[in-house]
């Protein structure tokens, strides 16, 4: 392997790999939480700067499920899960096997979105822990819902000391054939950043040479 290649490392491949592999691993725990057949075709992973957020999710008075929990160990930051509450609804129904309109305040509904969430957030944060060999972990999560708008403030105002990047990854599901898209967040902090990013390029290095 030539010198270009070894040096070719960019952190769009270490987010690709998360996506990937984040995507098989949480469809297989879905399938198995929700017993039946859970498709995640490959996910779109990009870094965008944290005050960009908003360009992602267009009006900003829309109103979003969040997942949110924070992120411990070696890697620190927070994790975020977006669903639109339409699309968290149908969901509803499938999870609760109900055929009529779910209610977004069903305590047992938000339950088992909330596990449905954090089972994914989960896949892709286990494969970022294991690609830069690190130890992290993950605190309860809590799920509310909000205009996107206001969630976006908080993030700001909570993180806009600790992190200047973002880590996305679009989450396209089909269950039962029924499509679904989320949205993954990974905010972690400035010094947890060259932590990923350092790890996984010496990683890199090694297995190219």
């Amino acid at each position: 392997m030539n010198d270009k290649t070894k040096n070719s490392f960019t952190s769009f491949d270490l987010l690709q790999k998360i996506g990937m592999l984040g995507s098989k691993k949480a469809a297989a725990a879905l399938a198995e939480f929700l017993n039946c057949e859970v498709e995640i075709p490959l996910s779109e992973a990009n870094i965008i700067p944290l005050k960009s957020l908003n360009t992602i999710f267009g009006n900003l008075e829309n109103l979003y499920f969040v997942m949110d929990g924070e992120v411990t160990g070696e890697i620190e930051g927070r994790t975020c899960f977006f669903l639109s509450p339409q699309e968290a609804q149908n969901l509803g129904a499938i999870l609760l096997k109900k055929n009529t309109e779910i209610s977004r305040d069903d305590p047992l509904f938000q339950s088992a979105l909330n596990e449905v969430m954090n089972i994914i957030s989960g896949a892709y944060i286990n494969v970022l822990a294991d690609k830069i060999h690190a130890k992290i972990m993950r605190g309860p999560p809590s799920l509310a819902i909000d205009m996107v708008g206001a969630i976006l403030d908080f993030l700001y105002a909570y993180f806009n000391s600790h992190t200047s990047n973002v880590f996305l990854i679009k989450t396209k599901l089909k269950v039962k054939n029924s499509p679904y898209e989320g949205l993954f967040i990974f905010l972690p902090k400035k010094e947890s950043i060259e932590k990923v990013f350092g790890s996984y390029s010496a990683y890199f290095q090694n297995q190219s040479n």
